[in-house]
């Protein structure tokens, strides 16, 4: 089993997130994840590895701090000191884990630093990530050719869900999946919603091609 912690905003703003890694830890999860954008790393460096985390991963595309600021705004040398301080640290602890990948989304605007950016992580994280940049900035209500081909199969409420703050339960961490939520722990266990019919039908949806949300969904991202 697996849990990841960072969908939809930054783990690091809640303060007992490595307190709620070690929880599923010590429950049998063999696999947790937090997918942050680094900039209070520093104040979890002890937490990291006391908690067992498994994978690390920190979001930066860029390079340089220029292009760090138009696309994710200010903090680039606070995130790249605090990568070095986790990397030390595993270091001084002699660890394998965590596991620690680095991604760069590839855009038109900082695709010409995408060799930098690899050459600079290489030989210091264990996995870098280079992602495509898809443009999920599509009013579903509006005209879309849904005869085009679908660029990938979808297979995440096969596989996972998707859980919020608040408790509202989603059949994937897309954008998309925030239109077709499929239940509320508050109300219903995840085993329940696991088997619910709301969930069996997007599941059909995608199947059959029939659900609007994913339909699109797929014929835009890769």
């Amino acid at each position: 089993m697996s849990i990841n912690l960072g969908a939809f905003a930054e783990p690091l703003l809640n303060h007992n997130i490595f307190k709620m890694i070690k929880y599923a830890s010590s429950k049998g999860i063999i696999d947790t994840r937090v997918i942050t954008n680094g900039l209070l790393l520093d104040k979890y460096i002890n937490d990291v590895f006391d908690s067992n985390l498994i994978n690390l991963f920190i979001s930066i595309d860029a390079y340089s701090e220029s292009n760090y600021y138009s696309i994710r705004g200010k903090g680039f040398n606070k995130v790249i000191d605090n990568l070095n301080l986790i990397l030390q640290e595993r270091t001084k602890r002699q660890s394998l884990l965590p596991i620690i990948r680095v991604s760069f989304v590839d855009m038109d605007h900082n695709r010409y630093e995408k060799e930098l950016f690899i050459n600079e992580w290489k030989d210091k994280v264990d996995f870098i990530d280079i992602q495509v940049f898809d443009n999920y900035n599509v009013d579903i209500s509006q005209d879309f050719d849904l005869s085009k081909k679908k660029k990938w199969n979808c297979y995440s409420p096969f596989a996972r869900l998707a859980i919020l703050a608040n408790g509202e339960v989603l059949p994937c961490c897309n954008f998309f999946g925030r239109n077709i939520p499929v239940g509320n722990l508050q109300n219903y266990s995840i085993e329940e919603i696991w088997k619910s019919q709301k969930l069996e039908s997007i599941r059909n949806g995608i199947i059959l091609d029939t659900n609007r949300n994913c339909s699109i969904c797929q014929r835009i991202g890769e």
